[in-house]
């Protein structure tokens, strides 16, 4: 995911300078080790992204969203909105919304428990801190205080 993340903030950035990005994933490369060439092709008529000015701005959502249903045209506005090599895949059966927050539950697990993980909490986080120049204040990670002490 900080991949697809770093990349697609790459095609951002890149509008801003009229290029067009094109990334091709290196198929004979390990998983463990994705490698990509990423190519920026001059297009005059390709126009600075709308979202140019938020790259340099960290925002985290950490209150509880609504449960309710989105709209048929809430659905289809957002689907518009995605790269046309990209989609959204809805979760909105019961059994579907309790799978993925399954493996929310064990993502959280593994974040928690595993050595390289901890070490990288440990960089990133800044304690006993609301608001962070360059890391991410632990009154936004979004867990109780208990939580944040073994974290520490």
């Amino acid at each position: 995911m900080a991949l697809g993340a770093l990349l697609e903030t790459l095609r951002v950035a890149a509008t801003g300078h009229s290029p067009r990005t094109e990334v091709a994933r290196r198929l004979d490369m390990p998983d463990e080790q994705p490698t990509f060439d990423i190519r920026f092709v001059h297009d005059p008529e390709l126009m600075p992204s709308g979202l140019i000015p938020f790259i340099t701005t960290c925002t985290v959502q950490r209150q509880s969203l609504s449960t309710r249903p989105l709209t048929a045209d809430q659905k289809s506005m957002l689907e518009a909105s995605v790269a046309p090599d990209h989609q959204i895949v809805w979760f909105e059966t019961p059994r579907q919304r309790w799978r993925v927050a399954k493996l929310m539950f064990h993502n959280a697990k593994l974040r928690l428990t595993m050595r390289e993980a901890f070490e990288v909490h440990r960089r990133v986080i800044e304690w006993n801190a609301q608001f962070s120049e360059n890391k991410i204040p632990d009154h936004a990670v979004g867990v109780d205080p208990l939580m944040l002490k073994p974290m520490r």
